[in-house]
């Protein structure tokens, strides 16, 4: 398992299907994670002098309702905190040609910044209309 920090700078809409020879249904979410880079106030600990973007896949209609709400809300993407996420390399190959993917295992808060329901409540009122 590998560990990266950093902020989701882009996420994409959900993917679904059927799978063939199972015949159950299958749902996938991507985003992606921009890292820290030395640079960076206030992060600890990182020596690369680059940000690197990390393509990060979330399996299944459970975990995305899980997850997204770290990098989402209602399918908006807004300036929230940074995130470390736990997440797995797997490569396979297909008809001789060798493909890789980054599935998600956990995902946190980096440094445990907020909780959910602060962070939810500054985003009702930033985003409100005011009467």
């Amino acid at each position: 398992m590998f560990t990266a920090s950093g902020k989701v700078v882009s996420v994409c809409d959900v993917a679904s299907g059927t799978n063939t020879n199972t015949h159950k249904g299958w749902a996938k979410q991507v985003f992606i994670l921009e890292t820290f880079n030395r640079e960076d106030h206030g992060v600890v600990g990182v020596t690369d002098p680059y940000r690197h973007k990390i393509v990060i896949e979330v399996w299944g209609e459970d975990k995305i309702k899980e997850y997204s709400k770290f990098y989402s809300m209602d399918g908006e993407l807004f300036d929230l905190p940074p995130v470390t996420v736990d997440f797995e390399i797997n490569g396979r190959s297909v008809d001789g040609k060798w493909y890789s993917s980054n599935s998600l295992v956990s995902m946190r808060y980096y440094g445990q910044q907020e909780n959910l329901k602060d962070i939810t409540q500054r985003l009702v009122n930033q985003f409100s209309v005011k009467k």
